[in-house]
């Protein structure tokens, strides 16, 4: 289930968006931000980011970061995490849509699909008698 989702603006400096992440309890599984390469290298030795995912979303990746690039590859490529493959194993399939979209609009599409993979999550867990549920609104 995703539980958040959080834009930071004004938050293009590497050095920013660790400040931002090291709250406690703010910590993501992933984080897809455009100059990730860096960020990854910056906290590769920071136990905070042991187990999060410090990928480039897919369209930036393919066009703005060297194949030659090796750390980049290996780290910042969403093709590594199988949790972020669509159906078919595809990543990036709302490309096209999202590339024009201004920015009110697509964290409109982005909060929907957020809502309905969510609601595809749950009848699965609920299917796998996983016993999906809500938390208590504190």
């Amino acid at each position: 289930m995703i539980m958040a989702r959080e834009t930071f603006y004004g938050a293009e400096a590497v050095t920013t968006v660790v400040v931002k992440l090291s709250l406690p309890g703010s910590m993501p599984e992933h984080i897809f931000f455009d100059n990730n390469c860096s960020l990854a290298k910056a906290v590769k030795n920071d136990p905070v980011f042991r187990n999060v995912g410090l990928t480039v979303a897919v369209f930036r990746f393919k066009c703005k970061h060297r194949e030659t690039d090796t750390f980049c590859q290996m780290n910042c490529n969403p093709a590594a995490y199988p949790e972020l493959r669509g159906e078919g194993n595809k990543l990036g399939g709302y490309q096209a849509i999202c590339r024009e979209m201004h920015v009110d609009r697509y964290n409109f599409f982005l909060d929907e699909m957020v809502r309905r993979r969510n609601i595809m999550t749950n009848e699965r867990l609920a299917r796998t008698k996983q016993q999906p549920g809500t938390w208590p609104t504190i």
